[in-house]
């Protein structure tokens, strides 16, 4: 089994991507702590090692950071289109209701 390391990829079951941002030294009880992201998130998390591992399957390891800014701005890119394309929606149903008022 593969140890986490800073700029890892892991996905869970759900297909979500998470980048691992650091692993904390084991604390004195011996239990080591891995900060993590999920791509396109802010938030950070924290979690045992060995229950990470077990929750998130390895993708790849960035070759650099720029790689991560992409995916992030790509998901962020999707987010805006999909908001615009339901607010012409909410807009268009809006429209049509008032047209079917004035009838």
């Amino acid at each position: 089994m593969r140890r986490p390391q800073r700029n890892d990829m892991y996905v869970n079951g759900e297909g979500m991507k998470v980048v691992v941002n650091n692993v904390l030294a084991p604390n004195p009880a011996g239990v080591q702590i891995l900060e993590y992201k999920f791509i396109g998130s802010p938030e950070l998390h924290f979690i045992p090692v060995d229950e990470f591992t077990g929750q998130f399957e390895f993708v790849e390891t960035f070759s650099s950071f720029d790689i991560y800014i992409e995916e992030r701005n790509k998901i962020l890119q999707l987010k805006e289109e999909e908001e615009e394309r339901a607010a012409l929606a909410r807009k268009k149903a809006k429209e049509e209701a008032a047209s079917a008022i004035k009838r």
